[in-house]
């Protein structure tokens, strides 16, 4: 008889340690397709179908060239899982979650702040600027050191989400 109710302890304290691991806080905004596997239990192939259909509804391809790095924003995940949770209704609206609340006055962002909401390389933020994609501001001053980091227009990024938004 002890033998049975240790058991059914044991699994209830595996049920209960299970509940704890989803209630995990997402530090980054934004999530790469490893992260949002780890959450849902999806795999690549049933990952991109769900947010090609819409169901995860704000999914980027934050990518260079032919290679793609799709993040997902965070809130659409968890609203995903979770129905009842609110979502941003537009592309501005993601911009105020991932982006610094001064860039909403400043009009810029600096590309460090960038890199850490984008949850990108070092180099890529300078990458999408090389290619076009993010317009560095008049005001940058880019330098070696602490606040050297280049100004990205805050237009830019906003652009840059609304085409590289998966629908």
């Amino acid at each position: 008889m002890t033998g049975v109710m240790s058991i059914s302890g044991r699994l209830r304290r595996r049920r209960r340690r299970r509940r704890l691991c989803t209630r995990l806080p997402f530090r980054r905004p934004l999530v790469d397709v490893n992260a949002a596997k780890a959450v849902t239990g999806f795999d690549d192939e049933r990952l991109l179908q769900e947010i090609e259909v819409g169901r995860i509804l704000w999914a980027f391809n934050l990518g260079t060239g032919a290679r793609n790095h799709v993040a997902i924003l965070a809130n659409s995940l968890a609203s995903f899982l979770r129905p009842e949770l609110a979502q941003p209704e537009s592309v501005e609206a993601v911009a105020d979650l991932v982006l610094p609340a001064y860039s909403r006055v400043s009009g810029n962002v600096r590309a460090t702040e960038l890199q850490f909401a984008f949850n990108l390389a070092s180099d890529q933020v300078m990458k999408l600027m090389r290619a076009g994609l993010l317009v560095e501001s008049h005001r940058s001053k880019r330098y070696q050191g602490r606040g050297g980091s280049a100004l990205i227009t805050r237009a830019s990024v906003v652009q840059f989400l609304k085409a590289r938004r998966f629908c």
